[in-house]
């Protein structure tokens, strides 16, 4: 699988470079490229952001923002010791070139793509209408997760529930590696909302990994 990393600093997006790379994960495809730019620390302290089409860490160490999204199968490698090869080949030897270094050919990290962008194993469309980040502190020692997302109508229950359930490993998978205390929440619902959903959600999960298996409900 290929991937698209956009490093820049969380100051000036503007300044931002990006690089494909090769790897089954985005968590490895993030590695893989901050080793290749000589940084080697561990993510526990990372900032991680569920996007709608990829995902966002931040570097609090650095002050780097790093977007990993899914590059298509035939997209340009990143060129490492002069040739296009998987990244994960790349034990050493020279920092990689970014693939679109100029400031016009980048995108800054904080634009969000189009609502109708989803990952690509998704089963259902949707939308993510609400969403809520919240990391450890000294006051709540919790990594919170809130997303809630919109389908069409008539979305049959069935579909809602696999959709949560493909939802819920995307976002656990973003807190791999974190302290235990970690909380999620996911709702989904048969319409888009600003403020105030006009029903209830079509399905629910909780999961708390302090008890075990997420929980539905309907």
């Amino acid at each position: 699988m290929r991937w698209f990393v956009e490093v820049s600093p969380t100051g000036d997006v503007s300044k931002s470079s990006r690089y494909c790379v090769e790897a089954k994960q985005w968590q490895a495809a993030l590695q893989e490229t901050r080793k290749s730019l000589g940084d080697i620390g561990p993510l526990s302290k990372f900032a991680i952001e569920l996007l709608d089409n990829g995902y966002r860490a931040v570097d609090p160490a650095t002050k780097t923002r790093y977007t990993v999204a899914k590059a298509p199968d035939d997209a340009e490698l990143t060129p490492l010791n002069g040739n296009s090869s998987p990244a994960a080949e790349a034990t050493a030897g020279p920092k990689i070139q970014p693939v679109h270094p100029s400031k016009s050919q980048t995108t800054p990290a904080t634009e969000k793509a189009p609502a109708s962008a989803t990952p690509a194993k998704s089963s259902l469309d949707y939308h993510v209408v609400r969403k809520r980040s919240e990391d450890p502190s000294d006051r709540t020692p919790i990594s919170y997760r809130e997303f809630a997302y919109a389908v069409k109508p008539g979305t049959t229950r069935a579909a809602a529930e696999e959709l949560i359930l493909e939802r819920f490993r995307e976002v656990q998978t973003t807190l791999e590696g974190r302290a235990p205390g970690k909380f999620i929440q996911l709702a989904v619902f048969d319409h888009v909302f600003e403020k105030r959903p006009a029903n209830k959600p079509l399905v629910t999960l909780a999961w708390k990994d302090w008890r075990g298996e997420p929980i539905l409900a309907f």
